[in-house]
């Protein structure tokens, strides 16, 4: 699979998403020849780049492309055609094909082609239709802005042959559109991703995903830290494992961070108009549709910076988890000290049996939070949770439940008494109160106490 990988090394520079690569090669070899205004071709360039340094800061590779270039653009303006060979121990590429034209105010644009690839390695074939790539940049590659297109991507691999039937493995994708811009260090300020199609199959386990969108904005608020606007949506996707089938319809995603003084706060709002769940899951619930806000609140932007700092700087350093752990032990009293918390607002779930409604807090008091020991801590730890859900929304959930749990001719039918005696159970011991044609929980914690539907629960009957 070496093939596959030098492949990935052209375009995953683009999208940033390199540093998840293992490989065995120490170094990638690049060679780089440039023709000017027509002329005939230079003297090669060979530069290597070593594969802890790429991988680390996928946009070498692009920086080592453009000093390349600006050698020559003393004189202004200018046309180059540049042929580059990427390679990974003795596995390459085929020719990358560049045209750069610079206008003579320092302004230009760039044509990347890679041409059609196909191998075979052992049992697996890989085929490439190829990549274009539109490049447009100010003087001195500054704001380069990259539109690239990936065309269809095709894995095979033959898993085996018995004497009734050949099992495959395959990914297969129509094609990636990724647009790119970079900031003046060549670091990507906004990605956004399009993939229209992706098939894949592992014997009988199957994904299928249409019209994917995922776009991203990196920005740097005024204290230096780094922060991500991601927006995704997703027009179908279904997966298949052990004959059991899942679906969603138009799941949309966003997310944005809010800052005020010196602290900052995610919040991830979704929304999916159609969940389908497999029978023993969702029996009975026909489609799902769900709505729902979170937010990681009052976090302490100094430690995060702090944090965040300090990662940048391990690069490939073998200790990198166990010295972030320090770090995170490091800055922990001062983020606890800012009383973070996690909050679901808003949360709807609609069902053929009616919904699910509700609201969730946990978070830690800042005043109470002054050491880092499980008595402490547990002691800080406040909680609050509003809920409502439909009877027949729970009794069915519970049935379903139930019936994973039986075996015999009468599951159904047990598992309906099952469910039955459990909600009169809980509705006896107050934990479920009711409202009309729903059911209600409202639960506190606070110094230790749960309180729920206005009344103390001790924690060990919850585990009983």
């Amino acid at each position: 699979m070496k093939h596959v990988l030098v492949l990935l090394f052209l375009f995953l520079p683009t999208i940033g998403l390199a540093n998840d690569i293992s490989i065995q090669s120490n170094v990638i070899t690049l060679k780089i020849k440039h023709r000017i205004n027509n002329g005939d071709f230079l003297q090669v360039e060979t530069l290597s780049l070593p594969v802890k340094k790429f991988k680390n800061k996928p946009s070498l590779l692009l920086k080592s492309i453009q000093d390349s270039l600006s050698k020559h653009l003393q004189v202004l303006p200018v046309k180059i055609n540049s042929e580059l060979e990427l390679s990974l121990d003795e596995i390459k590429l085929p020719t990358i094909h560049i045209a750069t034209d610079i206008t003579q105010s320092g302004n230009g644009i760039s044509d990347v082609i890679l041409p059609a690839y196909k191998f075979s390695y052992n049992e697996t074939t890989f085929v490439w239709n190829g990549l274009k790539s539109h490049l447009t940049f100010n003087s001195d590659f500054a704001n380069i802005i990259a539109d690239t297109k990936l065309a269809e991507i095709t894995i095979t691999k033959l898993a085996k042959i018995t004497t009734t039937k050949i099992d495959k493995s395959f990914i297969s994708l129509a094609g990636i559109d990724i647009y790119n811009v970079f900031d003046a260090d060549l670091q990507p300020s906004t990605l956004q991703i399009k993939i229209p199609s992706l098939q894949a199959q592992e014997d009988s386990n199957t994904l299928n995903l249409q019209d994917l969108i995922a776009k991203i904005d990196i920005k740097k608020i005024a204290s230096g830290l780094e922060i991500g606007d991601l927006t995704l949506q997703l027009k179908h996707i279904d997966f298949t494992e052990s004959s059991v089938k899942t679906s969603l319809n138009n799941l949309h995603l966003v997310t944005d961070a809010q800052e005020q003084d010196d602290l900052i706060s995610f919040n991830l709002q979704t929304n999916i108009d159609q969940i389908k769940l497999p029978a023993d899951i969702g029996s009975g619930l026909g489609n799902i549709v769900q709505t729902g806000n979170i937010s990681l609140r009052n976090l302490d932007i100094p430690s995060l910076l702090a944090l965040q700092t300090k990662f940048h700087k391990l690069h490939d350093n073998p200790m990198a988890a166990i010295i972030m752990l320090g770090a995170l032990m490091e800055v922990a009293p001062k983020v606890l000290a800012k009383s973070p918390e996690i909050k679901l607002n808003q949360l709807l779930i609609k069902t053929a049996k009616g919904n699910l409604q509700g609201e969730f807090r946990i978070g830690l008091d800042g005043n109470k939070a002054n050491q880092l020991t499980i008595p402490v801590l547990f002691n800080a730890l406040t909680a609050e949770g509003n809920f409502i859900i439909s009877k027949k929304l729970l009794e069915q959930a519970m049935i379903n439940q139930f019936q994973q749990t039986l075996d015999n001719k009468k599951a159904a039918e047990n598992a309906k008494v099952a469910a039955k005696e459990q909600i009169k159970t809980y509705l006896a011991s107050k934990i479920l109160v009711e409202i009309g044609d729903n059911y209600k929980l409202i639960a506190n914690f606070n110094d230790g106490k749960l309180l729920i539907n206005g009344q103390e629960i001790s924690l060990s009957d919850l585990t009983d």
